[in-house]
């Protein structure tokens, strides 16, 4: 049998919201879509496929308020390890209440942090903050290119707050020139090597000690 879920009037093909294949008493776990409107009148009714019955919708209509979003987990990035990072700009909580798992959270130092927050219906929604600093492999993958992201570990092209590490073995050597570059610091281990073409510059922004030597 499958748990159907009526939305603002009796829907002739309302959403599947939770099943389980039985013939004995169960408990059915239920999880309603996000795209649900809210609103008032809405109902669930149960539904079985064998023999084939459609349960009448309860009585008493179920609300459906607006629940927070605040979007996918994330992280930032600071240069140096010792770095603070400012985490209450990451997400938009405007209009809503705010817990952070840190008592400082402009000043955030490396380390994982989670914010929940609250509506004025008492809906709520979390998201977790990874503050670190962005290491960046040389593979060579596909080019030469340093500006072809598929080159590098993370799947980005370096920027200023990224520190790069060009070891030996790579497919492809590295090479900067498309374009200039930028990195937060560039370690080349022990027989690894990058080249820049004529005319093209990579500028170098961090001034850390330690360096980080590999990704977070």
């Amino acid at each position: 049998m499958s748990i159907n879920y009526f939305y603002t009037t009796l829907s002739a093909s309302p959403p599947v919201i939770g099943s389980v294949t039985d013939t004995a008493d169960r408990i059915v776990t239920c999880y309603l879509p996000k795209t649900l409107p809210y609103g008032t009148n809405n109902r669930i009714s149960v539904v079985s496929s064998n023999e084939a019955v459609t349960g009448i919708a309860n009585a008493n209509a179920i609300t459906i308020r607006p629940a927070p979003y605040l979007g996918n987990d994330t992280a930032v990035f600071v240069v140096c390890a010792q770095d603070t990072y400012n985490i209450t700009n990451v997400y938009n909580t405007t209009g809503l209440s705010s817990i952070w798992s840190t008592p400082n959270p402009a000043q955030a130092a490396k380390g994982l942090y989670q914010l929940e927050v609250t509506n004025s219906y008492g809906c709520k929604d979390t998201a977790a903050i990874r503050v670190k600093q962005d290491v960046a492999i040389w593979i060579g993958m596909l080019s030469s290119d340093w500006h072809n992201p598929a080159n590098w570990s993370n799947g980005r092209v370096p920027n200023d707050t990224t520190h790069v590490l060009i070891p030996a073995g790579a497919a492809n050597p590295c090479i900067i020139s498309v374009a200039n570059a930028q990195a937060a610091s560039v370690q080349v281990q022990q027989a690894g090597s990058y080249q820049t073409a004529s005319g093209r510059v990579l500028t170098i922004s961090g001034k850390c000690s330690p360096l980080p030597t590999t990704p977070e």
